[in-house]
């Protein structure tokens, strides 16, 4: 049974790049949470949605969205990844 993986910020530069190197590496079904901003582009991993749509679930959204958060999570359950870029008072980190 391939693992359970759930990404947050996938579609932005280094989110998108993770997503890749999972899709590649692995068999894992990908859930990619994204709020969509300024940083995200649906380009960055669109090819692999495409070429296999079944290994992925996309989730527009905040992960300070905490109605959002309990399905999102429990779905995608044996692994995390948070590589989004902001703290949850919506400020950059840098």
């Amino acid at each position: 049974m391939p693992m359970k993986c759930i990404v947050t910020g996938g579609y932005g530069f280094i989110g998108s790049n993770f997503v890749k190197y999972l899709y590649e590496t692995t068999d894992a079904q990908i859930t990619v949470l994204d709020n969509m901003t300024y940083a995200a582009d649906e380009a960055n991993i669109s090819e692999y949605i495409t070429n296999d749509a079944s290994r992925f679930t996309h989730i527009k959204g905040n992960i300070v969205n905490f109605p959002l958060l309990p399905d999102a999570f429990r779905n995608s359950s044996d692994w995390k990844f948070g590589i989004d870029n902001r703290n949850a008072s919506g400020r950059k980190h840098w």
